[in-house]
């Protein structure tokens, strides 16, 4: 939600994603939405409920959140973990959207988890490589999400990470995987298409090719499948 309304995970595909778990059984009281800050939360258009009946919708800086006292640590990641993830929630959906982003590359699936940590400041240089592969095998993280769905109604190509319209254009796609780094890199292929039609260098000729991707597919991280030839994407038309 970091770039406001015009360009934040849409609280309508929020909602509905909360009434199909809700008919799968899962109470509305139990289901936690959650971002970095109250305040981006109310300003891309959801309306915060600490306590209240329904869907919790929260942030790290509530009042009782905040980060869990001991460091998470995995490869150049030591970080304090947001207590939504630690304490509050079992399962857990990543609920990204597909944009630019002005040091990444992409900001996508993995690098939407640098609103769980308290120091996202210390991961970017160079590109988030390899942070945002490191990051995503925090034991929090790995353990707990389940599924990402990407919100693709509006792509921004350019000009990340705050909202510029210029760059921006709507779709009608959704991304879903259990495969966090194939829906990325699907994701990506996307993004440098529209790039290319818009006449904008790839982001490899730009100097800003999200290389964590390729990190995050590797021996030692394991997180899933970058290279295309091994992807295979099922689409659905409604």
């Amino acid at each position: 939600c970091v770039a406001g309304r015009s360009m934040s995970s849409s609280p309508v595909l929020c909602g509905a994603l909360i009434n199909i778990l809700a008919e799968n059984n899962i109470e509305k009281d139990n289901i936690v939405v959650w971002e970095r800050s109250e305040r981006e939360l109310e300003r891309a258009g959801y309306p915060v409920n600490r306590e209240g009946r329904g869907p919790k919708i929260i942030a790290n800086d509530t009042p009782g959140i905040g980060y869990h006292n001991d460091f998470s640590v995995f490869g150049t990641v030591g970080s304090l973990v947001t207590r939504v993830l630690t304490d509050r929630v079992d399962y857990h959906v990543n609920f990204p959207i597909l944009k630019d982003h002005s040091i990444a590359g992409l900001s996508g699936g993995l690098k939407n988890f640098y609103g769980a940590v308290h120091n996202p400041n210390k991961y970017h240089d160079p590109n988030c490589n390899p942070y945002a592969a490191d990051m995503y095998c925090l034991p929090e993280i790995k353990r707990k999400n389940k599924l990402t769905i990407m919100d693709c109604f509006r792509i921004q190509y350019n000009g990340g990470p705050s909202f510029r319209s210029k760059y921006a254009l709507d779709s009608n796609i959704i991304l879903m995987s259990e495969d966090p780094v194939a829906l990325d890199t699907v994701a990506l292929e996307l993004l440098e298409n529209h790039r290319k039609l818009n006449g904008l260098d790839s982001l490899k000729d730009a100097g800003r090719y999200p290389e964590y991707l390729v990190t995050a597919a590797d021996d030692e991280h394991k997180l899933g499948v970058h290279d295309k030839k091994y992807i295979e994407k099922v689409e659905l038309m409604v």
